[in-house]
């Protein structure tokens, strides 16, 4: 009976140490501040929400620049210009200039992912 209970125990532990362990937090898929959203965007290729993570991030930044866009005047002049060639890159930029800017890590991340496209991609004149 202690041999069959030794066994149960140890498969249990077997079991749960197979369990992926996410490096990002549940609660950043919230996006309720910067921080969140950086972390989400800079979620490293080995961890298990990498996918979910990227797809959250760049479809976060493409919302907000659709909405942005939707509600501009249609004949409005473009407000930014030159942007990244992929979404990779962009998110890279991103990831890079709000880790430079820490100041807004709590800050709503719709209003700092504007402050990062009119500090590096506002139209000239």
């Amino acid at each position: 009976m202690r041999l069959l209970y030794l066994s149960a125990v140890l498969g249990v532990t077997a079991t749960c140490s197979l369990t992926p362990a996410f490096a990002v937090p549940e609660q950043d898929f919230q996006a309720k501040t910067t921080r969140q959203l950086v972390d989400l965007c800079s979620t490293p290729q080995s961890d298990p929400a990498f996918v979910q993570a990227q797809q959250f991030c760049q479809g976060f930044a493409a919302g907000a620049l659709s909405y942005y866009r939707g509600a501009s005047a249609p004949d409005s002049k473009p407000r930014y210009c030159n942007l990244p060639n992929t979404r990779q890159d962009a998110t890279n930029a991103f990831v890079a200039w709000a880790d430079a800017h820490p100041q807004y890590a709590s800050d709503n991340p719709a209003n700092t992912l504007f402050r990062f496209l009119d500090a590096n991609y506002r139209c000239g004149g």
